[in-house]
């Protein structure tokens, strides 16, 4: 198999994994709403969104910036696709805390954790399934 093909594949792959980290990520946010998780459900959010985050930073091009298959995978397209999805996963950060800002002036049930983890989730989520999205159409 070439660099070529096994870029392809790659980032086939990480479009893919994406997708289950960001339902992976809403899932445990939405178990853990409302104090009806554990610590270790908690722990577990927490861990999912924070190796998500990272996933989205160019982190394989800076520990291995002279691999071939990593330079191919770290395109001006990819770069863009980058840009673009923190750039909606900030927009969606945004509208979510406005929504529950509003919605918490009338019904305080939910918590600042509540608030803080549903803010973020959002914020990665849409992220990923923004940068996700676009590598699946350009591998068309």
């Amino acid at each position: 198999m070439t660099a070529v093909e096994t870029a392809e594949q790659k980032a086939r792959w990480r479009a893919y994994g994406f997708l289950v980290l960001a339902a992976l990520s809403v899932g445990l946010m939405m178990f853990n709403i409302g104090g009806g998780g554990s610590d270790f459900t908690r722990g577990m959010w927490l861990g999912v969104l924070a190796g998500s985050a990272v996933n989205l930073t160019p982190i394989k091009r800076w520990l291995r910036p002279n691999n071939s298959v990593v330079r191919l995978l770290d395109d001006e397209a990819t770069r863009e696709y980058r840009q673009f999805s923190c750039t909606v996963g900030f927009w969606a950060s945004a509208a979510a805390a406005i929504i529950l800002a509003a919605v918490t002036r009338f019904d305080a049930s939910l918590s600042a954790l509540d608030v803080a983890e549903i803010v973020a989730t959002a914020a990665i989520a849409s992220a990923m399934l923004a940068f996700a999205t676009l590598e699946l159409r350009a591998a068309r």
